[in-house]
């Protein structure tokens, strides 16, 4: 029932009937904090909850969710049909981008964060990208689709990393430095200098997958 609860909220926030996860939250009359326990299990999917949420969002089948027995969908066909794997991850706020709020890492707790939907699996964090320190390959507005690594374990140097620093957030290439306790970072735009960061004053590592451009 929880799996089929959080397949509910991704079809309705990837067809864009609940626009995004606040929305739905909003409609159903409900706060976050609730909501999150449905999705982890601690509450269970009572009739009265199914009822409202296909009272609000009438295009899902009451019985399927309660049960399983059926399709997702209101009048669709009996056969099975193959549908489209949707997942999502958390996105960063944009405070968390403009120096406000440093350590994100440690700060930040994820069940605050809003849920996007996401086209590939494994997507740890999503990034908004501003500046066009990036550009041409990673233009302005787009989203980074991240995973977080264990440095310690080893570094694909040469690769593009959201670096969560002590003094904020950095998106650049990143390359060894002569000095063993530090990286170098690089602009893939020329006209951005190379700095280096002290990797004591790395708080979290995070290696791009790819990129999404926004609506």
């Amino acid at each position: 029932m929880k799996e089929r609860f959080i397949e509910v909220i991704n079809y309705l926030i990837f067809a864009n009937l609940a626009v995004n996860q606040e929305d739905f939250v909003a409609k159903l009359g409900m706060d976050s904090s609730t909501i999150s326990q449905y999705k982890v299990g601690k509450r269970t999917i009572t009739p009265k909850f199914a009822s409202k949420l296909t009272e609000v969002f009438p295009v899902i089948n009451r019985e399927w969710l309660l049960t399983g027995e059926g399709q997702m969908l209101k009048g669709q066909d009996s056969q099975p049909t193959k549908t489209e794997t949707v997942y999502y991850a958390p996105q960063l706020p944009v405070s968390a981008m403009a120096g406000t709020l440093t350590g994100f890492t440690d700060s930040i707790r994820e069940w605050d964060l809003e849920n996007v939907v996401v086209p590939i699996k494994g997507v740890d964090l999503v990034i908004p990208l501003s500046g066009d320190s990036m550009k041409p390959d990673y233009p302005e507005g787009c989203l980074l689709l991240t995973k977080k690594i264990n440095e310690k374990a080893f570094i694909e140097w040469g690769k593009v990393f959201v670096l969560d620093t002590c003094n904020g957030v950095v998106i650049k290439q990143i390359y060894p430095s002569e000095e063993g306790d530090k990286v170098k970072c690089v602009s893939i735009n020329s006209v951005y200098p190379p700095f280096e960061v002290n990797k004591e004053d790395i708080l979290g590592w995070y290696i791009v997958l790819m990129i999404m451009a926004r609506k």
